[in-house]
């Protein structure tokens, strides 16, 4: 994943061996390299209606893009939207492997910022819908990471 850690440094070396030990067990990742994104081609159609949801998944084979996080949909040239930015449902996806020292610890997967709404799914289960673009937001990841495999 190219992450590094950072534990946090043992201040009094008179605390017990547990505290001492929760301390040095907080690691940062940075996971924002690596993650594929898909934009589906907007329908040529007016109409306002809203997409069924089998139009909302990616199809079988499609096409999707590397990307780097922070990432925008489309880029637009200066005041050239005219009120006609992209509305529509995108994708990202990463896989990744979870670390052997990470089994039986609270594993937090955390948001910088996800532009209106955001639906985090991991390994098939959906975790949490997230509403209110820009804010970020942290969800425990714990009981839905593989430690057998790719997570995705």
């Amino acid at each position: 994943m190219g992450a590094q850690s950072q534990p946090a440094p043992a201040a009094n070396t008179q605390r017990d061996d547990a505290a001492t030990q929760t301390l040095e067990a907080r690691m940062a990742f940075s996971m924002n390299s690596g993650w594929r994104f898909f934009r589906p081609r907007q329908a040529g159609s007016s109409s306002h209606a809203e997409p069924q949801a089998k139009e909302l998944l990616p199809p079988e084979g499609a096409a999707w893009e590397a990307a780097t996080l922070p990432h925008t949909v489309r880029l637009e040239p200066r005041d050239a939207s005219g009120g006609l930015n992209y509305q529509g449902v995108c994708w990202y996806r990463k896989s990744f492997r979870a670390e052997r020292q990470w089994k039986g610890r609270v594993v937090y997967l955390k948001f910088q910022g996800a532009m209106q709404v955001a639906d985090v799914w991991l390994n098939g289960e959906h975790l949490t819908t997230h509403y209110g673009g820009y804010l970020p937001f942290t969800i425990d990841i714990s009981k839905a990471l593989k430690f057998d495999g790719e997570n995705l």
